[in-house]
């Protein structure tokens, strides 16, 4: 996980995932990272990865079938504003206002409250190589 600078939802896929009692766990097998490699140069890695929600105060789940691969409208709000990034949540736990996961298929996760974590495991694959600023405009 060497200077990862960014990772994201869009295009992430939901290989997983487990509703427990006050525990929603995405278990991820495509989660797209960002790995700065010069300057504005970065390599895109496929990892496989884990976001945890723990103790949420209210969890909905909507599944249409398909597959979970999550759309562009997902939004991640924290204390420290709203994003459809992973990034400031990369093992960090962060408490969360809300997240609202949009899946392709038209299913989605809404959970309010509580924290949030996401834990990369191993890096499976260079997609692609990006280069240009992450900010967006």
């Amino acid at each position: 996980m060497d200077d990862v600078r960014l990772s994201e939802m869009h295009d992430a896929v939901v290989e997983c995932m487990k509703v427990e009692a006050q525990r929603v766990t995405l278990e991820f097998s495509h989660l797209p990272t960002f790995q700065l490699v010069g300057s504005d140069k970065y390599r895109v890695w496929s990892y496989r990865g884990r976001l945890v929600l723990a103790n949420p105060t209210k969890v909905t789940v909507e599944l249409s079938g398909g597959a979970m691969r999550i759309s562009d409208g997902t939004i991640v709000a924290t204390s420290s504003g709203r994003s459809d990034e992973l990034t400031p949540l990369l093992d960090s736990t962060s408490p969360i206002d809300v997240m609202q996961i949009t899946f392709d298929e038209g299913g989605r996760l809404i959970a309010t409250g509580g924290t949030a974590i996401v834990e990369l495991a191993e890096g499976l694959e260079l997609d692609e190589t990006w280069e240009g600023s992450l900010q967006s405009s």
